[in-house]
């Protein structure tokens, strides 16, 4: 057995008694041990010890649920909201390289704090890693992870934010959007139409964690695409490869 790290002695006045002892210098690479210290020979004697409890932080547990581990980060994103038009369903596909700089898909937030908008302080920012497998498990229950790059909306005291494509003009037939999906804490996420140049949501449905496929209805006005992440406590959304499949009617 190696070098001790931190001992506690139980007098044997304490027996019989319920015992809790707390360890405060072992941090990694330890064993608990249970050791007889001394008998007296002249003597039988008998230790007995029964249920055995223990709780601890471990280094693999997450701390928050944003511990995704120490080498996570997010930056803001990139790409812009400029009222362009969208050609073409390709244009809408996005993984986020390059800090979604060649997206067209932006974050949102509120002008006026009204609670029927989406307010500042939840922006949607790129995530970059590598993450730590273990502690993202324990978050999102889920053992894949973002392919590099990815979305990440974090909701330190509830909210929501909204994440926005450009305009679309006219569609032929529904939208179809398929992408990655992965929650912590409260947090859940809608996919939404939305009007061209209002914050009012047109249809949405519910997303669950794991890779998702949404069809929306076919509507005959300019309209956006959202990703409504929301919280009422602390979450995270997690969105990685964004895929659309719709015509889009050209504007002359």
């Amino acid at each position: 057995m190696g070098d001790e790290i931190e001992c506690h002695v139980l007098p044997s006045e304490m027996s019989p008694a319920p015992v809790s002892v707390s360890f405060s210098n072992a941090a990694k690479n330890f064993v608990i041990a249970l050791r007889v210290k001394s008998y007296n020979r002249d003597f039988d004697s008998l230790v007995i010890i029964d249920d055995i409890s223990y709780r601890a932080t471990l280094c693999s547990d997450a701390l928050s649920v944003f511990d995704l581990g120490e080498h996570f980060l997010s930056t803001p994103m990139l790409s812009l909201l400029l009222n362009r038009n969208v050609n073409s369903a390709k244009e809408l596909s996005c993984d986020f390289s390059r800090r979604a700089a060649d997206c067209v898909w932006g974050s949102t937030e509120s002008p006026n704090g009204n609670e029927d908008t989406e307010i500042a302080e939840n922006q949607w920012m790129v995530g970059h890693g590598p993450l730590n497998q273990e502690k993202f498990y324990s978050l999102t229950g889920l053992n894949n992870l973002p392919d590099g790059e990815f979305a990440v909306a974090r909701m330190e005291t509830g909210g929501s934010t909204m994440l926005l494509s450009e305009v679309i003009r006219c569609v032929l037939n529904e939208v179809s959007i398929q992408f990655n999906l992965w929650l912590t804490g409260t947090a859940k996420l809608q996919v939404c139409l939305v009007d061209e140049s209002t914050p009012s949501l047109l249809d949405c449905q519910p997303a669950s964690a794991g890779p998702v496929v949404v069809d929306l209805p076919r509507i005959e006005r300019p309209f956006r695409i959202a990703l409504r992440a929301e919280s009422p406590d602390q979450g995270m959304v997690i969105v990685d490869d964004i895929k659309v499949q719709v015509s889009i009617r050209g504007i002359a």
